[in-house]
């Protein structure tokens, strides 16, 4: 994450001071330690459960081998730290930002990380898991292209979809000259998901995948980091 300096003009974006790149280091300890979690959280069921995969003979290791589930369990919290963080910083960017710049800012950071990382995993998973190359294109391309609907290569970028509908939102406030009223949408956020939370223990709705791209789900996670954000920027 990187700070953002004030504006000269907060209803003028073109007219922006130039953006303080200083890292903030504190926030970036906090990503390493989510992504720490839901790595601890995926080994758990994939290499040290009770199945005998491709993953623990590669390491080498007995399907029974010891993990303490107890604590292994919590890692899952990692995904929500990471939207927090997420609406942290996309709070800081987009306050100055103008819709062009907030849409190349996330192209520019995602997608070569993604055609990396897909790249990677089409190709393990031809190599070690026997998948076919022909079968392996469609999930491919829904992870390079960000297709909010699965299956993917790997599974583990569900998250993505969710990310970008947030993205998607932000940016429609942005291009209607609204980013000074951010903290709106932090409220509309945790409103919405609050109902849906409700509604959901009262066994009047069930979660799916179009209720998490319409951040019913995980909006307020967002929400809570931009109120973040609106507290330490004062």
């Amino acid at each position: 994450m990187h700070a953002v300096a004030p504006a000269a003009d907060s209803q003028s974006p073109a007219h922006a001071q130039p953006v303080d790149r200083t890292p903030v280091y504190g926030v970036d300890l906090l990503r390493f330690a989510a992504a720490a979690l839901i790595v601890l959280y995926h080994l758990k069921p994939r290499t040290w459960g009770g199945e005998a995969n491709a993953g623990g003979r590669i390491l080498h290791m007995a399907p029974d081998a010891p993990m303490p589930n107890a604590w292994a369990w919590w890692g899952f919290i990692g995904v929500q730290v990471f939207f927090v963080i997420s609406g942290l910083v996309i709070g800081f960017s987009a306050r100055h930002a103008t819709a062009r710049g907030f849409v190349i800012s996330r192209v520019t950071r995602l997608w070569p990380a993604m055609l990396i990382c897909a790249s990677i995993v089409a190709a393990f998973n031809i190599a070690f898991w026997g998948h076919h190359p022909g079968a392996e294109l469609a999930p491919y391309l829904r992870a390079v292209l960000f297709w909010p609907m699965g299956p993917w290569v790997t599974q583990q970028i569900w998250t993505l979809g969710i990310e970008v509908a947030f993205y998607l939102l932000v940016w429609a406030i942005v291009a209607a000259g609204r980013a000074a009223r951010l903290d709106w949408l932090a409220w509309a956020l945790a409103i919405a998901c609050g109902t849906f939370w409700l509604a959901w223990l009262g066994g009047l709705v069930q979660p799916g995948r179009m209720e998490s791209l319409l951040l019913l789900r995980h909006g307020c996670y967002f929400g809570l980091g931009m109120a973040l954000m609106k507290a330490g920027a004062g």
